[in-house]
């Protein structure tokens, strides 16, 4: 992976810890069963995923990505 910035790169979010990663899919109205669903995967691992804190970044960003349910998105 490039570690070089190009012109209007903006620096990568924190990290979300496990705790917020729950969270941030409880707020935007998710189950891990629902995303799941959408993603074609089992809760299971999507629940391992979010209790990894080292977990691929790609991880936060496909949930701060999710429509947000609860405001009917």
């Amino acid at each position: 992976m490039a570690t070089d910035k190009l012109p209007g790169d903006t620096s990568p979010l924190e990290r979300l810890t496990p705790a917020e990663f729950r969270a941030e899919v409880v707020r935007k109205g998710w189950t891990f069963v629902a995303i799941g669903r959408r993603w074609d995967m089992s809760a299971n691992w999507l629940q391992k995923v979010a209790g990894n804190a080292q977990r691929p970044r790609y991880w936060d960003d496909a949930i701060r990505g999710l429509p947000d349910r609860a405001k009917g998105e």
